[in-house]
């Protein structure tokens, strides 16, 4: 069988982790791989590079994962710093953003390698800080290269979401394997150093969500993270296709697995996604943040109304308790 880019399927190294042509953007090819932003098998060296990985198979793990702390329902996520310290039972928990804190000024480690993430973003001592990698393709590449200066600087973080390294509907097969697969090895990398890891699950087609289940339910990993955020899609229901992914994948996982979930925006978002999952579900988004900054507090209702404050730091708590009791804490 041929693809649709010309390659035979039949000859293909990956085929067990594949379910054929994925009509991807490299049917369109004109062999001009110093202009192609995608990788595909045609590309000097992308074979090579993935092998080097140790393959696109997923390994049970030669490190325990360690032990975690609770995590409430809803967390939300900041971009910058505080004015003043939240108090601890009014921010628990807090997410921060790999890509400002780690990769600022083209430094290895950024301002939380100067002067330590708590500190910089005037955070509580007994706040929790969870780091994510929900960020764009450009510092993750940036992170790829530098981390093994940067991972010291990781310990800090009582929870750490290993990187989200775009799988792209649009793009070749070989791509999505690669992708997966760094963002598993960064994984191992994390816990080998004694850094508070998880897994991000992120998938190109129902046989990625299997091998993750699979390796999940092997190593008896209690926390994972996902993402259902969509690119340019905002307006759309896409984000439901990516729901029904994670559907999916926790319907092959133990009832004692925590899956955080980032993307669900809205009071409505939550409570669909509260009902699809059985499993323990941990919301973060920017919404609490962004909407605070824009003058914006949500009502009960889950409304966003124009506020006359300009206190951003008091509207992005109480945008935060509100979220949080949608998604089933009670701050």
């Amino acid at each position: 069988m041929r693809s649709a880019c010309g390659l035979d399927c039949v000859k293909c190294l990956y085929g067990d982790f594949c379910s054929g042509c994925p009509g991807c953007r490299a049917a369109l090819c004109d062999r001009v791989c110093g202009t192609c932003h995608y990788v595909c098998p045609r590309r000097p060296g992308a074979v090579y590079f993935l092998n080097s990985l140790g393959g696109p198979r997923l390994p049970d793990l030669s490190y325990v994962p360690p032990a975690l702390p609770d995590l409430h329902g809803f967390i939300p996520a900041v971009a910058t710093r505080f004015s003043e310290t939240p108090d601890q039972k009014e921010l628990p928990w807090v997410a921060m953003n790999a890509a400002r804190l780690l990769l600022s000024r083209g430094e290895e480690g950024g301002l939380a390698h100067r002067v330590g993430a708590r500190e910089f973003c005037r955070v509580h001592p007994d706040t929790r800080i969870m780091l994510h990698f929900y960020v764009p393709d450009r510092p993750l590449e940036a992170f790829w290269r530098k981390r093994w200066g940067i991972y010291p600087a990781l310990k800090e973080f009582d929870l750490v979401i290993a990187p989200n390294y775009s799988v792209y509907e649009d793009s070749p097969r070989l791509e999505h394997l690669i992708n997966i697969k760094r963002s598993y090895v960064v994984y191992r990398e994390m816990l080998a150093r004694g850094i508070k890891a998880i897994p991000d699950v992120s998938w190109g087609e129902i046989r990625d969500l299997e091998r993750w289940a699979e390796f999940i339910r092997n190593n008896q990993v209690r926390v994972i993270s996902t993402s259902i955020q969509t690119v340019k899609r905002n307006s759309t229901h896409k984000w439901l296709d990516y729901l029904a992914g994670v559907r999916y994948l926790a319907g092959l996982l133990p009832d004692d697995v925590t899956i955080i979930i980032c993307g669900a925006g809205s009071p409505g978002k939550i409570k669909m996604i509260r009902r699809a999952i059985r499993q323990k579900v941990a919301i973060i988004n920017t919404q609490a943040f962004m909407l605070a900054r824009k003058s914006r507090t949500i009502t009960k209702t889950g409304r966003a109304i124009v506020s006359g404050e300009r206190k951003y730091d008091e509207m992005f708590i109480k945008n935060a308790k509100t979220l949080a009791e949608y998604a089933g804490d009670r701050l």
